[in-house]
């Protein structure tokens, strides 16, 4: 069923991680979203970024307000104004109910405002308009909010039981896995001046103020040596 309104899409795993958004037809807005992300071509970069290191699983879509296509745009400046999500790069609603902006469109929407006063700054919300968007996001974790509740926690784990991953799912999770084994396992590391250390790289990189991508290549097999730090095979 078509039906106009706001969205928002939150993280599992960091949910005062948001996006705010309106579409008037928000099943098919959330397809072109997961589409995007997929093709890892969304246009808000953060999203992408998250998505790709956690998967598309991570992402939950719902509906805030069902509202007429009319005042969208009212609606959604209202909740960006708010709320400030995270996950938008624009601030500003203008999607011209249906209209996807460029890269190129939305930075050049940023540069416009660079130093400009907010045109909607000092507009006063009744409160029983923030009292309904106050009760809309309780339980998600954004400055000054109160933090997801436990009910809220067992919601979506019963929501997710039973779930099958997607393939692309699965190989993130795996990775994910991997990087973590990776993360504890004890390496010998030689220097010719500092001498031997026999620990992981988190322990490596702490010790002596290495930047973590520097001994990850040099685990990896990546670089024979580091700062003249050498891997000792074993």
């Amino acid at each position: 069923m078509k039906q106009a309104g706001i969205y928002v899409i939150q993280s599992l795993t960091h949910p005062e991680r948001l996006y705010i958004g309106s579409a008037v037809n928000i099943e098919d807005r959330w397809r072109c979203h997961k589409k995007d992300l997929r093709k890892n071509k969304h246009h808000s970069k953060q999203m992408q970024r998250h998505c790709n290191k956690y998967g598309l699983d991570d992402l939950i879509f719902s509906a805030v307000e069902f509202c007429p296509k009319e005042i969208l745009l009212s609606r959604e400046q209202e909740y960006l104004d708010i709320i400030d999500p995270i996950f938008n790069s624009c601030k500003i609603a203008g999607n011209m109910l249906g209209f996807k902006f460029s890269d190129e469109s939305i930075e050049k929407l940023r540069l416009s405002h660079l130093g400009k006063p907010n045109g909607r700054k000092g507009i006063k919300y009744s409160k029983e308009r923030v009292e309904q968007m106050r009760k809309t996001f309780t339980g998600m974790k954004y400055p000054n909010r109160k933090p997801i509740t436990e009910e809220t926690k067992e919601k979506i784990r019963k929501t997710l039981t039973g779930r099958v991953p997607t393939q692309e799912a699965r190989v993130n999770m795996r990775a994910s896995n991997r990087s973590k084994q990776a993360s504890k396992t004890v390496y010998t590391f030689i220097h010719d001046e500092y001498g031997s250390e026999m620990c992981t790289m988190y322990e490596l990189t702490k010790k002596y103020n290495i930047p973590k991508g520097y001994i990850n290549h040099l685990c990896k097999g990546a670089m024979p040596s580091i700062l003249g730090w050498k891997l000792l095979k074993t």
